[in-house]
């Protein structure tokens, strides 16, 4: 009716609706969040490069506990999974991730 204040014809529609809409915002949110997330990856691994390049792969998450403890405290974000898939789009795991700092550095001359 064109007089009628309802938009949906129920209440499992409107529902249907607002999740949609809902995940919509979700992603695109995280998507910001991974952006920055990787910025903020780089810009720590150029300013810290004497402990990235000096870090082995087999004590990555105790010798950037430092960098994820700021992420966490910004983003919300404390799993080294999460970052990772922020930085390469999938979870490549924290050895990739190191392996991509280290890069970063070499490549920046640090």
């Amino acid at each position: 009716m064109v007089t009628s204040n309802q938009k949906f014809c129920g209440k499992v529609c409107a529902g249907k609706n607002a999740i949609g809409f809902a995940t919509k915002e979700y992603v695109n949110n995280r998507k910001v969040i991974h952006e920055e997330i990787k910025q903020f990856v780089i810009k720590w691994s150029i300013t810290h490069s004497d402990i990235v390049l000096s870090t082995p792969l087999n004590k990555v998450s105790t010798t950037i506990h430092e960098m994820t403890t700021e992420i966490e405290r910004l983003y919300g974000v404390k799993d080294l999974r999460v970052i990772s898939k922020a930085v390469f789009g999938k979870d490549q795991g924290r050895k990739e991730l190191l392996l991509f700092m280290k890069k970063v550095c070499n490549e920046k001359i640090c």
